[in-house]
């Protein structure tokens, strides 16, 4: 009798040393998993912030107004992309603007969304940027300003033209424009 009680005594101890192992080695594994999808968010945003960079370095060396990173974008119904452009300021004194966007073939400029999700133009997509009253100095690094725009796409699929304009608060005129399409997948 007693052989069959030391047998459950050592399989009891088996048993607590094989659940200890499990929960370290999953407490191992969800740590590892944490610091992985950390980094990742970290990675996503760092080509943004150099396109940024090299967008805002090509437009002070080209000497334009406005510069967008592209005129043609591909994104998926219902989600979220980024439009990224440079603004340079090509006057004698500072230039005082503000970012609108339309869409071809309306009158009025969309407004920014304040949250994510927000669609305010006719074909059910929208824009989220800083729509505020923005600054760029005479010369040095403070003449030209790279930004994004967050783009929420529509439900359906097509193309869409829009416009980005900026726009000299001071003389209360258009200061530059460019197109870009977007084709929804």
């Amino acid at each position: 009798m007693r052989m069959n009680k030391r047998g459950s005594l050592e399989i009891s101890i088996n048993s607590i040393v094989v659940i200890v192992l499990a929960f370290t080695f999953l407490a191992l594994a969800l740590t590892f998993m944490k610091g992985f999808f950390q980094k990742g968010g970290e990675i996503a945003t760092e080509p943004l912030d150099m396109l940024k960079i090299k967008l805002r370095d090509e437009l002070t060396a080209s000497g334009s107004k406005l510069s967008l990173e592209g005129t043609n974008f591909v994104v998926e119904k219902n989600s979220e992309s980024f439009v990224v452009f440079a603004v340079g300021n090509k006057k004698d004194s500072k230039l005082n603007y503000r970012v609108e966007i339309y869409e071809v073939g309306e009158s009025l400029p969309t407004e920014s969304q304040g949250s994510a999700g927000g669609l305010n133009l006719p074909s059910g997509a929208g824009f989220q940027w800083d729509s505020g009253d923005q600054v760029l100095d005479v010369v040095g690094d403070a003449s030209a300003k790279a930004e994004d725009i967050k783009y929420f796409s529509s439900s359906q699929a097509g193309s869409l033209q829009y416009k980005i304009v900026i726009w000299d608060i001071d003389a209360d005129e258009e200061y530059s424009s460019k197109g870009f399409f977007v084709r929804v997948v």
